[in-house]
């Protein structure tokens, strides 16, 4: 049998979806936004329109699910709502993904576009997983290049942990809900701001030496090392904390947590370094040989 003309096709679905009403037969989803609709043949709009086929198909895909009954409550309702959120987030990232990802490899003459909000979401937190592996890298570096330089494993890997401690605790004073994507600089980010304070701590200690007592030697590195640490983290907190005047939420918020990370570090490695220096010490003296 012969097809149906293109231009006739058109015009049933525009008449179905005029006399139904509902969004969900709008053929105009399944075209892009600048497509013109085709005149009808053998009327005078169609001999003087000059019209191009579509180029591109869209689909759209729309559920509509029921949640609870009318003598349901409302905590189950919400309940029930939920798990069924995390049913279709489950089976569209576990099942459709996959498939879109191996039918952009396989179709060789058709481009596939997909979009969506679980999906989207899904894609980004999936990226960024996969960048934080670069920071492992960075993170594992610096570790090694740190505790080559204050020569103490101790001191190294248990400044580095006081310093990523700033994180969650600045996320827990920051008030947003969700978490932006711009917030996962800051791993990056408080690495560097952190080592430099361990070093400025490890080089005060032993610039230090010409004291006898160790109580002594702790006043000097606190008041040295600690008013130039205070210096640094107050001008970069202040930097970051200018980024709550912008309009942009996202990046206020990005402001508001770096700002807290970077105080959160001064105060943790000011705490924490010290004490770990002179742990390191008491252990180095109970090891060096005892003279009679």
């Amino acid at each position: 049998e012969d097809q149906l003309p293109l231009p006739a096709m058109f015009a049933f679905m525009r008449r179905a979806w005029q006399d139904d009403g509902e969004d969900v037969l709008n053929p105009q989803r399944f075209f892009p936004n600048n497509f013109e609709w085709p005149p009808l043949e053998g009327t005078a709009a169609a001999d003087a329109a000059d019209w191009a086929r579509p180029s591109a198909l869209r689909s759209r895909f729309a559920f509509r699910f029921v949640v609870g009954q009318s003598g349901d409550s409302m905590e189950s309702m919400r309940a029930q709502d939920a798990a069924m959120n995390a049913e279709l987030t489950a089976f569209l990232t576990t099942e459709v993904y996959p498939k879109l990802l191996e039918a952009q490899h396989t179709l060789r003459h058709t481009r596939l576009y997909y979009s969506g909000d679980v999906l989207k979401s899904y894609e980004i937190t999936r990226t960024l997983m996969f960048d934080l592996l670069w920071a492992v890298g960075s993170i594992a570096f610096v570790v090694s290049y740190a505790m080559y330089y204050s020569g103490s494993a101790i001191v190294s890997c248990g400044g580095l942990i006081a310093t990523f401690a700033s994180i969650p605790v600045a996320y827990v004073c920051t008030p947003a809900d969700k978490t932006t994507i711009a917030s996962f600089l800051a791993v990056f980010l408080i690495t560097g701001i952190g080592v430099d304070a361990i070093f400025v701590y490890t080089d005060f200690w032993e610039q230090s030496l010409r004291l006898q007592r160790t109580d002594t030697r702790l006043v000097y590195v606190f008041l040295r090392a600690g008013k130039s640490c205070l210096a640094t983290s107050l001008t970069t907190a202040v930097s970051f904390l200018a980024n709550l005047a912008s309009a942009l939420q996202p990046l206020r918020e990005f402001g508001l947590l770096m700002g807290l990370c970077v105080l959160g570090a001064f105060v943790l490695v000011t705490l924490f370094v010290p004490a770990l220096i002179l742990v390191q010490e008491r252990r180095r003296a109970r090891r060096k040989p005892q003279v009679i």
